[in-house]
């Protein structure tokens, strides 16, 4: 199982907020996801309210199987569908993808 490789943080107004796409993941990939994006929806749920440990159940999936993040930037909704593939950047070597930080940011991937 893998997932889109999104640091992710709360910010203060409680939306889930992009820290950081991590090379070689599909977010870092799609060239479509910057820092401080606003994840609103994930697969057509509404994540307002969701801790960052919910988010990141419903974005780690099997290898090869869409994820679909609505999001926003600045004033600007969109929306991406994303495949989760296995991290392939080598610099990426020993960095834990199993939510690692603390209670405020979580690595998905």
């Amino acid at each position: 199982r893998v997932g889109l490789g999104l640091a992710l943080e709360r910010s203060q107004d409680g939306s889930t907020v992009v820290h950081e796409a991590v090379p070689g993941f599909a977010a870092h990939a799609s060239k479509q996801v910057i820092e401080g994006d606003v994840i609103v929806k994930v697969d057509g749920d509404s994540v307002a309210g969701w801790s960052l440990e919910e988010i990141k159940r419903v974005t780690i999936g099997e290898e090869g199987t869409p994820c679909t993040l609505s999001m926003r930037r600045g004033a600007q909704p969109f929306e991406i569908t994303l495949l989760r593939v296995s991290p392939s950047a080598p610099e990426q070597h020993g960095r834990s993808w199993e939510g690692g930080g603390t209670s405020q940011q979580h690595l998905f991937g």
